[in-house]
Formats: structure tokens, sequence, C-alpha cells
């Protein structure tokens, strides 16, 4: 598929980017492809011949439609009249698995942040050839409202999985991505890249003192470096000394101007 790993990943990076560093920007409001990011609910759907929208009410309506204008020109060469009703119903999805959690505390970039990820995952299927869609949408549904639920308990999530944590590893990701976007931008675009690295590594650090079987313990009180320093003392003789002794150790150590 054309313009798929390198143009669509590159964009996706960009986006992540730009949504983790605040960079987010507004626009009319969406209405297409199935699919209407309002402000307010409406007071009486339209009916008619077609079948009903699918709404997204969010205070963030303009930031959100900005993305959504973005993933359209980003995805548009891989999509078609049916593929694209799949694509942003499952966007839509996503924004309002977001929004029933705390609609009125989530913030623009946490929104746009869930809905990057979906949007991340579906470039992968394509990627695959995976994507599934619809080719008839009886009363607007759309592959993904098919599938089966996962029926799983919580306690059977991989510890990243749970929902305490899932605003922190969506951020962490962000950072990562942002780190990777950096690359070869300019000038100095390693001590862009580290920052965001080291962002997400304590990001995913304090998420993982969220865990109540890690709350409860003495190191939850402890700073960042008190942490890494115990998490340090943890390895062998060996292992430390393996460690101290990585050129990228070294460089990270060296760097210049220094960032931690």
């Amino acid at each position: 598929m054309a313009d798929h790993p390198d143009t669509v990943t590159s964009k996706l990076d960009a986006l992540e980017a730009a949504v983790s560093g605040g960079q987010y920007c507004t626009a009319s409001l969406w209405g297409g492809a199935g699919v209407i990011v309002a402000s307010t609910s409406p007071a009486q759907r339209p009916h008619g011949s077609y079948p009903d929208p699918r709404y997204v009410v969010t205070a963030h309506a303009a930031e959100l439609s900005w993305l959504f204008d973005e993933l359209w020109e980003t995805f548009r060469p891989l999509l078609d009249h049916v593929t694209k009703i799949e694509f942003f119903g499952r966007l839509a999805n996503a924004a309002n698995t977001r929004l029933e959690r705390d609609a009125a505390r989530v913030t623009p970039g946490e929104l746009l942040a869930a809905v990057l990820i979906k949007a991340r995952a579906i470039a992968d299927e394509l990627e695959a050839g995976t994507f599934e869609a619809l080719s008839v949408a009886p009363g607007g549904l759309i592959a993904e409202d098919l599938a089966p639920p996962e029926n799983r308990d919580v306690d059977d999530r991989l510890w990243w999985q749970g929902e305490v944590l899932t605003d922190e590893i969506q951020v962490a990701l962000n950072h990562i991505n942002g780190a990777r976007s950096r690359r070869g931008w300019a000038p100095g675009w390693e001590v862009d890249a580290c920052e965001f690295n080291m962002s997400a590594l304590n990001k995913l650090w304090s998420a993982l003192y969220m865990l109540p079987e890690y709350a409860a313990l003495p190191e939850s009180k402890q700073t960042d470096t008190e942490r890494l320093s115990a998490l340090f003392r943890t390895l062998s003789t060996e292992k430390q000394a393996e460690l101290l002794a990585m050129p990228s150790v070294e460089a990270l150590a060296t760097l210049v101007p220094s960032i931690l």
C-alpha cells in the first residue's frame, strides 16, 4: 500500500510529538464518514434514509476535529469509501471510551493521545493486511462494534493494561514517539530526544508505584533518585560493573548540556 510504512509512520510520529508537546490546533467541527464531533449534544438526532451518525460530544471538539483532519490527510491514500467508515468509527469509539471515564476532567492532550493510540493500531493492521471493515453497515455499525467482548477480569491484565495506568502509559508513549520524531530534526536533536526518553522513563517509573502492590512499599515515598539507586543495588556486583562499563551509560553521564 503506497505511503504506508514510512510516510504514515513519520506523520503519526510528528502528530504524537505535537500532542505530547501541547502543540495541537483547532479546526471547524468534524462531520464526515458517519462521525460528527460536537461540543454539545444534539437536541434531536437527524433521521432519514441514512443511519444515525456516530457522535463524539466533548468540550474539546475543536481540537479533536483538528486531529481528525490531520489523520484523514495521513490515511487518505490507504482508505476507500468502505474502510474510511470503519476508520473514523474506530477513532470515534476511542474518543468516546476515553470520555466515558471522566469527560469533565480529561484534557485535550489526553483525549487526542487516546485517539492517536487507536490510529497507530489501525496503521499496524493496514500494514499487516488484517484491517477489517463491513461492506454494508447496518444501522451505522462498524466491524469493531461487532467484535466480542474480551470478558477478562482486571486481574488477568498485564500490569500496564490496568485502567489506573492508562493516562500514564499514554503520556509515556507520546514522549517516546516524540523522541523518535526528533532524530536528525535539527542540530542538537540528540539532547531533545534524550529529554523525551527520560520523561518517558520517569512517567513509567511513577506509574509502576501507582499499582496497589507497589504503592504500599516504602519505596513509593522515595524520590526518583532514591528509587533508581535502590534498583541499581538489586543488581549483582558483576551486573553493576557491566552496566557502568557500557559506552552508552558513559555517554549519558557526560552528555553536555547536562539534563539529569
